[in-house]
């Protein structure tokens, strides 16, 4: 009888190790699937890097002429590396659609915030970068560097696009002043109301 106990829990020892190891196996093999899935997406925005990469080499380059010239702002600068980035954003084989088409203002718009917190965060690339290797004025550039800068880029701009896009719908939806000024009316009904004699929290009565 001893025997038979002992034989039904070695069976159930074994069992649960086998179940274990099923279950360890499928636990490897889904973040095996999550770092493919996380290799393949970095990957395949590593064509559009490159691309933003050289098409900042190129506005750098044309900034520097012009610094050298005696433009006021340098490609360093916030404003600079805003005005840079916000243009490398834009699609230059497309460029009549920020002024023509009927998502001008979306397009527009979503170029400028994009350009904007690119140099913000090139900013902290580059203050990293010379804390670590202590070299001032160190820059994530280069054949190496660009593309990997804009690789990083791209997965910001990725996880950031849930909070741009109210920024944009509202920007976008109160660009006509005198539609702003309505809903602010609709708002706040004393001023849509108030005239001159009467008082209000910006009018006093003479």
């Amino acid at each position: 009888m001893s025997n038979i106990v002992h034989e039904d829990q070695l069976r159930e020892i074994i069992r649960e190790f086998l179940s274990n190891e099923v279950e360890v196996d499928d636990s490897n093999s889904e973040a095996q699937q999550i770092n493919e899935f996380s290799i393949s997406g970095l990957m395949g925005d590593l064509p559009k890097a490159t691309t933003d990469a050289f098409k900042q080499y190129l506005l750098e380059s044309l900034f520097g002429y012009l610094e050298s010239a005696g433009f006021p702002i340098t490609k360093t600068s916030v404003i600079g590396r805003s005005i840079i980035n916000t243009i490398e954003e834009m699609d230059w084989l497309q460029i009549g659609k920020y002024f023509t088409s009927e998502s001008a203002c979306a397009e527009v718009t979503t170029s400028i915030l994009e350009g904007v917190q690119e140099s913000f965060q090139e900013l902290g690339y580059d203050a990293l970068i010379q804390v670590m290797f202590g070299v001032e004025g160190a820059r994530l550039q280069g054949m190496f560097g660009s593309p990997f800068r804009e690789l990083v880029n791209e997965q910001f701009r990725q996880m950031t696009e849930p909070l741009r896009q109210p920024m944009i719908a509202f920007l976008c939806g109160h660009r006509d002043v005198k539609q702003f000024m309505g809903d602010m009316e609709k708002q706040i009904p004393v001023v849509g109301r108030a005239k001159k004699d009467e008082f209000s929290p910006m009018i006093f009565k003479k």
